[in-house]
């Protein structure tokens, strides 16, 4: 996990094939096309916009998902692993998390890789 809350909280994180994924831990799972396949940074990133999401990967976009569920947030929240039980540790770096209380264009997530680059 990038960052997640417990079990049956929200949760984005990266699946065992390099798949980007958005879900409630536990409950339901929505995952990119495109996937990370090196050990190479990457910039990643998930905007849910509605009942849609959009995953990103170095500033691509892959086609929407539908996800009509809203964000839980049913513990504290955690960097690198599921909160409440410190399972799905990322086994990586993980820097510049950013949470946003709103959804980002594609040009505002290409422009933050840009400036991170």
């Amino acid at each position: 996990a990038f960052f997640s809350y417990g079990r049956g909280g929200s949760i984005f994180y990266m699946d065992e094939a390099g798949h980007i994924g958005l879900s409630k831990v536990g409950v339901d799972i929505r995952v990119s096309k495109a996937r990370v396949t090196d050990t190479k940074y990457h910039h990643i990133a998930v905007v849910k916009e509605n009942a849609n999401i959009y995953f990103y990967i170095d500033g691509t976009a892959d086609p929407r998902v539908n996800y009509p569920v809203h964000f839980e947030f049913n513990s504290g929240a955690a960097v690198g692993a599921v909160s409440d039980d410190s399972s799905c540790s990322f086994l990586g770096v993980i820097d510049e998390l950013m949470i946003f209380n709103r959804p980002l264009t594609a040009t505002e997530v290409r422009d933050l890789l840009d400036t991170q680059k």
